[in-house]
């Protein structure tokens, strides 16, 4: 069995080493700066260390007396934080030094803590000292490629998404980079000395072990509620910056800026908050069902694609192009249109999905959360249950799998009739290796044909989502011209062309619907803007700094369109509003009201844009939070109540 073990770890390894030398010795700086030899050697004593322990236990079984092995072990643990710390430091931070001597020590403290909770949990000191190593470095590792991704570190509220995450990392290219491989070297010697030094070890009894176990949930039980519930954060005056995460990371460490947005995470009552005053507020505005007027003409059957990463970059600036929008633009039987500013960028569509379908919006909510993710959301107001109760039959379609930001669940929970995902798609016509908005489009016009009664179906797409650096991907589709000084950016070509691709798409759909017999009303929006390379994004946006509203606000900003195929007798308007607000309008053109719909329009008149960035009064003024008003506070109240209250 030891031999067996041998050669497993051998090969394992020696799969490890053949990874590295193709993935990172091949044209990486490391070959320029002569380093790669020495890590290699590092890399194969350590291995040799690891699957010979026994043989370097024996040749280092020094004589140590009992009391001299427990101070060795005692100096370990108390040592071992500091270098896990710098390595989780060194995969994402290249702004180490603006830690603080006291964040250095909380963040110190609390890996102190979580490491003995492992020595409580485990009954072997050494098991237990190199699991923290093992975990310790798979944290490092998530932050490094989800900030490489992402453009933000790992967040609490991402660990709910791993299967979201997983499904289309194949999409990413996972380059590994110096930080990468000398993190790995630091965490694979430290536990070849911890394997060397001899440390004090008690044989126990199976009794004995599984009261460890017991005594170690309730440890990190007590860890979660002192380290989370307990908002000690906010009373050090600690805290993260929703808008640059990243800073927030790099200058309070990384397992201290985790600690503290799990904090955040948790939901508190607004200030002088009433459930009686909230249910006074919506009273004011009256329920009024879906009304003919006395006529026999049908409901609309209702349409809504937000579409992925659906976006015109001009707003952020103008750059020579060729057009990719012209079938957007040219359409003028429309109902409304204009942009819509979300709450997230290049990533985070769920937060765009809530926000549409149940007029809250991510203001209301705790920084860095995904409400799909972490809260029930089967009480919360939304649009499925509200067509529902006006005889809709309620479709949610999504060409990816059902699990993804646990749609499966929320979608039940929201009310809808039936959630057509990717398992129940066939002879799918794909394009980057997602399902393009082609075949997309031909699958709602199947489901609303099959449809008796008048129909909602709500699609989210996948052919635009992010991952844009590989052209050749795009297959047999050309790819869009743009002018000499942008032709560097493969990412933006490859982007541009999506949408181009998509604008065909949706041109097609309502070229069919408009010549239906039945009545509808279609209704699409992006969810966010892309994640492009920083370079293009800056040189487009003339003053890109973080604490300016109003540039910033560009990057938030997406098309919208509400369009219908027969003559809805309402006066066409063109208006820009926030994402929030975009569910009530489609409420108001379809002819239904709710209290909290017609409470959401009432608000649009004050504050006609609310995002996570700030917000622009009835003045056309853009504000940041330090500048709350009143029609803000009130409605952060009734997004609670929405939420938790009722």
């Amino acid at each position: 069995m030891c031999r067996l073990k041998k050669i497993f770890f051998g090969c394992l390894f020696g799969l490890g080493y053949l990874f590295l030398a193709q993935n990172y010795a091949v044209g990486n700086i490391c070959m320029r700066r002569n380093i790669y030899f020495y890590e290699c050697i590092l890399y194969c004593m350590c291995i040799a260390i690891i699957i010979f322990k026994k043989e370097v236990q024996s040749k280092t079984n020094w004589t140590w007396n009992p009391r001299t092995k427990k101070i060795i072990g005692i100096i370990l643990l108390l040592l071992l934080p500091i270098v896990l710390f710098y390595s989780m430091e060194l995969l994402y931070n290249d702004k180490i030094e603006k830690i603080t001597g006291g964040k250095i020590f909380l963040n110190y403290l609390v890996i102190l803590i979580i490491e003995i909770g492992f020595c409580v949990f485990i009954s072997n000191y050494k098991t237990a000292l190199i699991l923290a190593c093992i975990c310790s470095w798979c944290f490092g590792l998530a932050n490094h490629y989800i900030m490489e991704f992402k453009g933000n570190p790992l967040l609490p509220s991402e660990l709910k998404a791993i299967k979201t995450a997983l499904s289309v990392a194949g999409e990413y290219q996972f380059v590994l980079t110096d930080q990468l491989v000398l993190s790995t070297l630091i965490i694979l010697i430290t536990i070849c000395i911890i394997i060397i030094l001899p440390m004090e070890e008690q044989e126990k009894e199976i009794k004995e072990k599984v009261m460890n176990l017991v005594k170690g949930v309730g440890y990190f039980f007590c860890v979660y509620c002192m380290l989370i519930r307990w908002q000690w954060g906010e009373k050090l005056g600690l805290g993260i910056d929703s808008w640059n995460i990243y800073d927030s990371y790099c200058q309070n460490g990384s397992i201290l800026a985790f600690i503290l947005g799990g904090q955040i995470m948790q939901m508190t009552i607004p200030g002088g908050y009433s459930q009686r005053e909230m249910e006074n507020v919506l009273q004011k505005y009256q329920d009024n069902e879906y009304s003919k007027d006395g006529s026999e003409e049908q409901q609309p059957s209702v349409i809504v694609i937000m579409n992925e990463s659906f976006s015109d970059l001009s707003v952020l600036g103008e750059f020579e192009s060729e057009e990719y929008l012209s079938n957007w633009y040219s359409i003028d039987q429309y109902l409304m249109r204009g942009n819509i500013y979300t709450s997230v960028y290049g990533g985070g569509t769920c937060n765009s999905e809530f926000e549409f379908l149940t007029g809250n919006s991510m203001v209301n909510l705790p920084q860095n959360v995904y409400p799909y993710t972490m809260y029930n959301l089967e009480e919360v107001f939304n649009l499925a249950d509200v067509l529902s109760n006006n005889d809709y039959e309620t479709v949610a379609m999504h060409p990816m799998v059902k699990t993804n930001w646990n749609r499966s669940s929320v979608y039940q929970q929201f009310g809808f009739d039936k959630f057509i995902s990717i398992e129940d798609m066939s002879d799918i016509d794909t394009l980057r290796g997602y399902t393009s908005d082609k075949y997309n489009y031909e699958q709602i016009i199947n489901e609303f044909e099959s449809s008796t009664n008048p129909v909602f179906i709500f699609n989210v797409t996948m052919q635009n989502h992010g991952g844009y650096e590989d052209i050749t991907a795009l297959g047999g589709v050309d790819p869009i011209s743009v002018g000499d000084e942008y032709q560097q950016y493969a990412d933006v070509i490859t982007y541009l062309t999506l949408i181009r691709e998509s604008d065909k798409a949706f041109s097609e759909l309502i070229g069919y619907l408009a010549k239906a017999d039945k009545p509808v009303i279609v209704c699409m929006f992006g969810d966010h803007q892309p994640a492009l390379t920083d370079e293009f994004v800056d040189s487009l946006i003339e003053n890109n700094q973080e604490d300016n509203v109003i540039e910033q606000e560009k990057k938030y900003c997406v098309p919208y369109i509400i369009w219908a195929n027969y003559d809805a007798e309402i006066e066409q308007i063109n208006k820009d509003m926030s994402l929030n607000y975009l569910g009530a309008n489609l409420l108001k053109c379809i002819g239904i009201k709710t209290n909290y719909s017609e409470y959401l329009l009432d608000l649009e008149k004050k504050v006609p844009i609310i995002n996570l960035v700030g917000y622009k009064d009835d003045k056309d003024i853009w504000h940041n939070y330090q500048e709350e008003n009143d029609h803000i506070s009130q409605y952060r109240k009734i997004g609670y109540y929405m939420m938790f209250g009722h």
